[in-house]
């Protein structure tokens, strides 16, 4: 049977669990038998050089380089930032975006190369693949995350921790459940690290000011119906004591899946440098309908307002696309259908990677 074939380049200095979803989708297509996987451990970094944006400094942590077919080199750029790393772009023959800012994009030379990625959250492989298990331990600075490691590959079954393996993170839409909303977000603390900017510190501010809105907005409006509020963590106690989950049981992971299951719609708001956050993803997952801020990057697969999601830009649009959601039950069955298929096509990993792998092959004929 042909294989295509795919040599990840491990640089020296992988190390984010942005790129665990292209892992996800690579060991779905080993096992189904669609590639043939060899790894290789290249000898130069993919740190950015001559910047002095401070988001860009640990970019490279999120960037992967893959062969395919002993020829082809795909470049995966998965931060949340839009900025294209024009070194990378000049060496690879693909550049996969997530953060694919069109009218930038535009300005690019040989933008031709640059594709959209779609949308990324943190999944990791149902199986035992030792080219994660490699990426783990290229990750790991310290012995403790060696170690952490192998129970991260080859805990598959989640004995002694819940890890957000691909088999457990998606679901058929549950179309009769009682409609509730959900939204269970964390606030970033603008004054973590010591280096940070001040431009950087404002940005949180702003980003944990608008989810605050949000949740006390939904409170109000909506009572029992809606579920929602800031993680535990200590900025969030100090600063918006009012507005944190109620149950803080609930942002254990395996106990966030069970909630997700309980609740029919979900909101999703902006990330980081304005970013598609990584709740969308697994909203549309678990077949989720969806009220999401507006989304200003591309995305792949004809995902759409009024047919995946339905947008809000201020208080007034979001409690009325969210009462719309509620009350319109034919709307609401439809679009988690319609979340249920794109997943099928464009999200689950293995589809997703192959997507960009046609991609690569068909422009290379």
């Amino acid at each position: 049977m042909n294989k295509i074939t795919c040599d990840i380049l491990f640089p020296q200095n992988l190390n984010s669990s942005h790129i665990n979803q292209i892992f996800a989708g690579l060991s779905m297509l080993n096992k189904e038998g669609i590639i043939g996987i060899k790894s290789s451990r290249v000898d130069n970094s993919l740190q950015w050089k001559d910047t002095n944006k401070q988001h860009l400094l640990d970019k490279y942590k999120t960037q992967l380089n893959i062969l395919l077919n002993n020829h082809i080199k795909i470049h995966f750029d998965m931060h949340d930032s839009y900025e294209i790393d024009k070194n990378q772009l000049n060496q690879c023959d693909f550049y996969f975006k997530r953060s694919y800012l069109k009218n930038y994009i535009r300005t690019i030379e040989n933008s031709k190369k640059i594709f959209a990625y779609g949308f990324n959250y943190r999944v990791l492989p149902s199986n035992i693949d030792l080219h994660f298990l490699k990426s783990k331990i290229y990750c790991s600075e310290k012995i403790r995350e060696y170690m952490q490691s192998f129970k991260t590959v080859f805990d598959i079954n989640n004995y002694s921790f819940f890890y957000p393996r691909e088999k457990f993170l998606n679901s058929f839409p549950s179309l009769n459940k009682k409609p509730k909303i959900i939204f269970n977000v964390a606030a970033y603390d603008p004054y973590s690290k010591k280096t940070r900017s001040k431009e950087k510190s404002e940005e949180f501010k702003k980003i944990n000011n608008s989810r605050a809105e949000i949740i006390n907005s939904m409170r109000k409006q909506f009572g029992n119906r809606f579920y929602g509020g800031f993680v535990h963590n200590k900025y969030s106690i100090k600063k918006y004591p009012n507005l944190l989950i109620p149950d803080k049981k609930n942002q254990v992971k395996k106990n966030y899946i069970k909630l997700l299951e309980k609740h029919p719609i979900g909101i999703a708001s902006k990330g980081l440098h304005d970013s598609i956050g990584w709740k969308i993803a697994e909203y549309i997952a678990f077949s989720k309908a969806i009220v999401s801020e507006e989304m200003i990057y591309k995305v792949v697969g004809g995902f759409s307002d009024g047919k995946n999601y339905l947008q809000f830009n201020d208080k007034e649009t979001l409690l009325s696309s969210s009462e719309k959601l509620l009350s319109d039950t034919d709307m609401r069955k439809k679009m988690m259908l319609n979340n249920y298929i794109y997943y099928q096509k464009y999200l689950r990993p293995d589809n997703l990677i192959l997507n960009t792998f046609l991609i690569a092959i068909l422009g290379n004929t």
